[in-house]
């Protein structure tokens, strides 16, 4: 009896080895993320994603895919479908089925499909491997730092957003919106004073963008100076007349 109850655990741990959820990472997509870890070469990263996709057979691979993709073009199409495909070619990243690396192993292309379907924890640790990469050039570690600073906001974690928005300024101190974000984590954090300094800065580089004001002014109306708000507000009125949400906080 004894015996017969081994046989059949170890019947269901053969049968089930290529499933989710038994040792390791459960799917296709928490596999990549844990084993492209320190991956730096696109010939290793395609290594790893073979080695997933053997583990999780369900996953697409990149042969059925482009299979896919050319009988799909013989077909003829539909005008409702012929829109599809051009809303899929504008942003072809948010198609993806979420286990697929976009090609070429881009890191940050792939934790931009994430954050586009609000899986920003799995996009934060995509960014965190963007940034593995030796060579690249302080604009692009720029760039990537404010990406997963705004994937920790999403998910409230205001102090590591906050330090990766610090890492994104040293990097590029001239770029507005780099401060717009920072601005709109201290406000977030009751932090009025520096948020009022940093849309200050945003609003030097770029003084022509009248959501600065706007976002200016609500910070100082939160401090309790609504006469500089109002002051904002007009500025913000005058650059762009259209701008409806100077008029609504103009009305509050």
């Amino acid at each position: 009896m004894g015996k017969n109850v081994l046989l059949l655990i170890l019947a269901l741990i053969v049968s089930r080895q290529g499933e989710a959820g038994i040792f390791g990472p459960s799917t296709y997509d928490e596999c990549i993320l844990e084993k492209m870890k320190g991956v730096s070469s696109d010939v290793a990263a395609d290594e790893v994603k073979k080695a997933c996709r053997r583990r999780y057979p369900g996953a697409p691979s990149e042969d059925t895919t482009k299979a896919k993709a050319a009988s799909g073009s013989e077909k003829a199409a539909s005008p409702k479908a012929a829109v599809s495909r051009q809303e899929a070619a504008k942003t072809p990243d948010v198609k993806k089925k979420s286990g697929e690396i976009p090609a070429g192993n881009k890191w940050e292309s792939y934790g931009d499909s994430l954050y586009r379907q609000g899986k920003y924890e799995k996009a934060a640790k995509a960014y965190s491997s963007a940034l593995v990469k030796a060579s690249l050039k302080d604009l692009s570690k720029a760039e990537i730092y404010i990406k997963r600073s705004q994937a920790y906001r999403e998910l409230k974690e205001y102090p590591h957003a906050l330090r990766d928005a610090n890492k994104a300024i040293a990097f590029n101190s001239q770029e507005a919106r780099l401060f717009e974000l920072r601005a709109s984590l201290y406000y977030s954090m009751g932090s009025y004073r520096l948020a009022i300094t940093d849309y200050g800065e945003a609003i030097r580089l770029n003084p022509r963008e009248s959501k600065y004001y706007d976002m200016r002014a609500l910070a100082f109306k939160a401090g309790g100076n609504t006469r500089q708000a109002l002051q904002d507000i007009a500025t913000a009125i005058t650059i762009n007349p259209k701008d409806h949400t100077a008029y609504g906080l103009r009305g509050d």
